[in-house]
């Protein structure tokens, strides 16, 4: 229920984080206010709710981009400019849901970071193996028999 009065007040204040906050929780002193309004923002459904109220007040919906993505790319291919329609179409195929981009951060304790650096000594710094082959396996060059004529 906060939550929504949060968003009200959001867009009723100028998209004012720290209004909306202090609105929606009257007790609150300004300084939480300004911390508690971006963990509030931070929540999924808050920012989707915002999304929505946003796309509709601009008009720009998923048909929208859709139909301008499809258009740019019909004009990259006039020109045949390839980078221009790998780009496009990445960005359609994210739109369409077959890409989903996922980034990971990951904390590495000082023995993950030992081990990696041990890895990364062996693979450049040990010298290659050299292989010896026998007698009987080294390929000898074929001399040209005489020409009769």
């Amino acid at each position: 229920m906060n939550d929504l009065l949060f968003v009200n007040a959001y867009f009723q204040h100028e998209r004012s984080a720290v209004k909306a906050y202090r609105l929606s929780h009257p007790k609150a002193s300004y300084r939480t206010a300004q911390v508690e309004a971006y963990r509030v923002l931070a929540k999924p459904s808050v920012k989707g709710e915002i999304a929505k109220r946003l796309e509709h007040e601009a008009g720009i919906t998923r048909e929208f981009v859709q139909t301008n993505l499809l258009y740019a790319l019909e004009l990259a291919n006039q020109v045949k400019d390839a980078a221009v329609i790998a780009s496009i179409s990445m960005d359609c195929a994210k739109l369409a849901g077959f890409l989903v981009e996922k980034r990971e951060v990951k904390t590495l304790n000082d023995s993950d970071k030992s081990a990696i650096r041990s890895l990364v000594d062996q693979a450049f710094i040990r010298p290659l193996p050299v292989v010896s082959l026998p007698a009987e396996n080294v390929l000898n060059p074929v001399t040209p028999s005489p020409s009769t004529g």
